[in-house]
């Protein structure tokens, strides 16, 4: 049912973009968006985007980092509140940057590291997609595999991120792993993929962790958080992989909280 529904909706999307495509060619009006950037596209051949594809693109444009934002932000208050030695530290942090009526923005949210890397870590333990897809362009040979040309290879960062070679103690949810000097998702390439690798390696991946910490940074300085079912897993029915439900999270506003 689900999907039948998505399919409806999928083809409603596309007649309401086609009404403003075919409004916007009949008046000759030009829009300064991103619909106008696809309506002026053109392959290499010469040939411009379908409509259907233009659709295809606004959909991903728009709902593409929904819901890999708000899960991320899900699992790392749950993760936090179940460490309340580093949730003290991420406060703190975020007191001594904020405290003093800073405002939250792209400037003072690259000095918050431990913050950085709360995110951070909640994308190794829990990636938002736990397979990536490529398909080989050539023949090619992987140690003692070989990889025809056409073949679908299926990576799973779920997995790459448990490996303990690279991630020493890796079901334990440890900030200091990002910090000088270890750095574990810099010291081997490919070993940290949350947000995949190589050319089509997410370009959302610096605005979803700016996104995050932001998230982060008001929530966390403006409210005390208690689960009420901390072994919470993980729910692999969905593209998505989130918190398997119920999960049960109390808030309270914080007395002391000064928010910007």
């Amino acid at each position: 049912p689900s999907f039948r529904a998505r399919d409806k909706a999928r083809v409603r999307l596309e007649e309401m973009v086609a009404k403003i495509i075919q409004e916007r060619r009949a008046s000759g009006r030009e829009g300064e968006d991103f619909l106008q950037t696809m309506m002026d596209a053109r392959y290499k051949h010469g040939a411009p985007l379908t409509e259907y594809e233009i659709t295809g693109m606004l959909i991903a444009a728009m709902f593409a980092g929904h819901h890999t934002s708000s899960v991320t932000t899900a699992w790392a208050i749950i993760e936090l509140v179940r460490r309340p030695d580093l949730l003290a530290r991420v406060r703190e942090e975020l007191e001594t940057t904020f405290g003093g009526g800073e405002e939250v923005g792209f400037a003072s949210l690259r000095n918050v590291p431990l913050t950085e890397a709360t995110v951070l870590e909640t994308l190794r333990l829990h990636p938002p997609l736990f397979m990536l897809v490529r398909v080989a362009e050539k023949d090619f040979v992987y140690k003692d595999f070989f990889i025809e040309k056409g073949t679908w290879v299926i990576i799973s960062p779920t997995v790459s991120h448990l490996m303990a070679d690279e991630f020493p103690d890796p079901k334990r949810f440890e900030l200091d792993r990002y910090l000088p000097p270890r750095e574990e998702d810099k010291k081997v390439d490919f070993a940290y993929i949350p947000f995949g690798g190589g050319r089509h390696k997410c370009m959302g991946n610096a605005f979803a962790v700016l996104q995050v910490k932001a998230i982060l940074s008001i929530l966390l300085r403006r409210f005390d958080f208690t689960l009420e079912n901390p072994n919470v897993g993980s729910n692999f029915h969905g593209l998505v992989v989130g918190p398997e439900e119920p999960v049960r999270v109390k808030y309270k506003r914080r007395a002391a909280a000064v928010v910007s």
